[in-house]
């Protein structure tokens, strides 16, 4: 089965960090944008952990492959990643997890 899915964000507004007994100007506010591009299916995977060491987690992933660009500008600076066309990946994965109250 062959699938593909992309999502492209401009501009999202990155949070101020909180400075708990730090003197000094406000932080900068900043944003990022992003072009992620997840293809194929390589894998389908349906994990469940009971170990109560690692809290317990269940969730169902796909493995697959991704590319993605970034940008991200803060005051004066930028920065930018390399286009979507030149990256790569060893493998990307998406799911759903469960864990905590919601873990069955």
């Amino acid at each position: 089965m062959k699938s593909r899915a992309a999502s492209t964000k401009s501009f999202v507004p990155l949070g101020r960090l909180r400075t708990y007994g730090v003197t000094g100007p406000p932080p900068t506010p900043g944003t990022v944008s992003f072009k992620l591009d997840w293809s194929g299916v390589n894998e389908r995977l349906n994990i469940k952990n009971t170990d109560p060491v690692y809290g317990g987690f269940a969730g169902e992933f796909v493995r697959n492959t991704a590319q993605m660009e970034w940008s991200a500008a803060v005051g004066d600076y930028t920065f930018v990643s390399d286009p979507i066309a030149t990256s790569s990946s060893s493998f990307a994965e998406i799911g759903h997890e469960r864990n905590g109250s919601f873990f069955p």
